[in-house]
């Protein structure tokens, strides 16, 4: 065994996940929000043929780890049996609208912050500090009144119970919809996907979230110093990577800070081999106003849907649970309604000039 603490061993592999996805990221671009836009705008989206097709890979990967034992998805967040039904499609529409303003949702963001968009850098400072505030300050209100007034409990509150329920035993709940889920992710993928190089992204970004999953809990199941069960997700980690960056001297860094620095460091590394450094910046005020009320509205959305395009989009949906489902929903939903509001007049982007299709 590692004579690290486990806290330190969860971490150090978190970064090593983290740069594995930030080059994947990094070179083919990995979206949802682009996805979403492409699909609305043409009806045809490689991108988010990627999406569903890193779907499939991570769903199957996390039930065969639960099946097998290796990591009880139980553990985590998103398999509790409380639902709030405000919070997630609440914070999902607003999540959604905030990636439209900001042209990117907050993974997007983090990766472009390392290849020197300044852009992405305003904004995820602006979702970290917004995320904080809903987490512990002012915004904590409003979160609190959206989701605890829909809240209730259910016995049903994941896909395997519900197929348990009809008295199908453990493990073909859990294969059943995972299977179902994965074959429904694949078929749109398959017809969406023409590179073989944007399948083995999506495959490798599938796979770092397996991979989160058996880094806390598999390796971090310390029976002294047990590690939250979690993977890859963005939003929350901004805050605590902005909190850890001020606080150092007596704070523990954690899995989520250290998937980020992994990121930037993955980013940037892949961007400088790719040549595709370059510093840019905002062109007019209104564009920083928009950014900026993007991004705060991703930080309040993000944490009250429990997550973000990654974090409920690809982690949650892994554990089959059915409020990532609604998440997930909630958020495409708004990045819909808000291309159809923001982005289809004409391609001209108002707050600065840009012609759609939008990189950030």
């Amino acid at each position: 065994m590692s004579e690290l603490e486990p806290h330190l061993l969860v971490s150090l592999l978190a970064a090593g996940i983290g740069v594995i996805f930030g080059i994947a990221m990094e070179q083919s671009r990995f979206c949802l929000l682009s996805g979403v836009r492409d699909q609305v705008l043409t009806r045809r989206s490689p991108k988010l043929g990627m999406y569903m097709a890193a779907l499939a890979v991570t769903v199957i990967a996390a039930q065969l780890l639960a099946i097998t034992g290796y990591v009880d998805l139980d553990e985590s967040i998103y398999r509790a049996d409380t639902l709030s039904l405000g919070g997630l499609i609440g914070g999902g529409l607003i999540f959604g609208i905030g990636a439209v303003l900001t042209r990117g949702c907050v993974s997007r963001l983090t990766v472009l912050s390392a290849t020197g968009n300044l852009r992405a850098v305003v904004v995820l400072m602006v979702v970290g500090i917004s995320a904080y505030a809903t987490l512990r300050g002012l915004l904590y209100y409003p979160r609190d009144l959206l989701q605890s007034s829909t809240s209730f409990t259910t016995p049903i509150a994941t896909l395997d119970a519900a197929f348990a329920s009809l008295g199908i035993g453990d493990t073909l709940a859990r294969l059943v919809p995972a299977l179902l889920i994965a074959a429904a992710a694949l078929a749109f993928a398959v017809r969406a996907i023409r590179n073989p190089l944007l399948w083995v992204a999506a495959i490798v970004i599938g796979l770092t979230i397996a991979a989160g999953w058996v880094a806390t809990g598999y390796v971090g199941a310390d029976d002294f110093d047990p590690q939250p069960v979690e993977s890859l997700t963005f939003t929350a980690p901004v805050a605590d990577t902005i909190l850890y960056a001020m606080t150092y001297t007596g704070a523990t860094i954690k899995f989520g800070i250290a998937l980020l620095l992994g990121t930037l460091v993955g980013s940037f590394l892949s961007a400088l081999v790719g040549g595709r450094l370059k510093l840019q910046g905002f062109e007019a005020p209104r564009q920083l106003a928009r950014y900026m009320t993007g991004g705060a509205l991703m930080g309040f959305g993000g944490v009250t849907a429990l997550g973000c395009s990654i974090g409920q989009g690809l982690t949650g949906v892994s554990t089959l649970s059915i409020g990532s489902l609604i998440a997930l929903a909630s958020i495409a939903g708004g990045m819909a309604l808000g291309i159809r509001l923001l982005d289809a007049r004409g391609g001209v982007n108002e707050m600065g000039g840009e012609a759609a299709p939008f990189s950030i």
